[in-house]
């Protein structure tokens, strides 16, 4: 968790002329892209800021910094997107004016980009998310582009602090692989009206196998590939066994595991969902299933 100390800090320093430096500076970090000739100053305020060890552009992460960085990362991608959905424009499910006037959901929210988005299009959002350093971000992020405080609750999605069939759709993107698949997709399709929807987006088996062997050719082993290997691994297991092998501890984006997309979808049949085929499909390497309930 964040003081308010630090928290007053970090808002003035994205609210000043070096904030979006910074969250570029921070971005590039967390991706390990070649870090670019980023001022002395915007390094030295990450430091200051207890973002990094030191005030040098290589230094590492501090364990706050690390959990900032995931949020600073999405926001640098929501605002090079120019504000849209993720593959908004890719598949007709991510269109925002689908959501005008619904009940929104999302599991798994971060500090909320999603919501930003949707809020600006006239849905009525909540978001769920383990992370509370999440939830403390979520305000700055949002003053940022104009919006008031949104409704984040500090939550997991197996056990969502929501009242039975309160929501018309309910979003998973990007964020069913960290969880317990099934008693996740339970509560999505309690909390849905009848005939709501459900929409998810994130990885899966075969994509994930594709991506291992894509760093076998490209002689990458450590750590990348075994860092994938480790993911098959796990996910492997995961869809013989409905268990994991490994668990989430201190960062809940640690360990996940990606089913076979057959898994997936039997896994939302079980739990009383209706995968609507047509809607259904791959998108880049991600699968996007929309479900009904039924």
């Amino acid at each position: 968790m964040l003081t308010q100390k630090n928290l007053d800090a970090l808002s003035e320093a994205l609210n000043s002329q070096q904030g979006a430096e910074l969250v570029h500076f921070v971005t590039s970090k967390n991706l390990g892209w070649t870090i670019q000739p980023f001022s002395s100053a915007v390094v030295e305020l990450a430091a200051s800021l207890g973002l990094i060890q030191r005030a040098e552009r290589s230094a590492p992460f501090t364990h706050v910094g690390y959990v900032v960085a995931d949020s600073l990362r999405e926001y640098f991608f929501w605002k090079q997107r120019g504000g849209m959905l993720h593959n908004q424009g890719n598949h007709p499910a991510f269109d925002p004016r689908r959501f005008a006037g619904k009940r929104v959901l999302e599991l798994g929210c971060g500090f909320g980009s999603n919501l930003l988005t949707l809020n600006a299009h006239g849905a009525a959002t909540i978001g769920v998310d383990v992370e509370p350093i999440y939830l403390q971000l979520a305000p700055i992020l949002f003053a940022l582009e104009g919006q008031g405080s949104p409704d984040i609750r500090c939550a997991s999605a197996e056990a969502i602090p929501i009242g039975d069939h309160s929501q018309d759709v309910v979003l998973l993107l990007g964020a069913l692989q960290y969880m317990d698949i099934e008693a996740a997709l339970a509560e999505a399709r309690r909390v849905l009206v009848p005939g709501g929807e459900l929409i998810t987006l994130g990885g899966y088996l075969g994509a994930i196998t594709r991506e291992w062997l894509h760093t076998m050719r490209g002689r990458s082993w450590f750590p990348e590939g075994l860092h994938t290997a480790r993911t098959m691994v796990d996910s492997m297991v995961y869809e013989l066994t409905g268990r994991r092998i490994r668990r989430n501890h201190e960062f809940s984006t640690s360990v996940p595991v990606y089913p076979t997309i057959g898994h997936i979808k039997r896994a939302a049949h079980r739990q009383g969902l209706e995968v609507k085929t047509a809607w259904t499909k791959v998108v880049g390497h991600e699968l996007c299933m929309v479900a009904r309930a039924a």
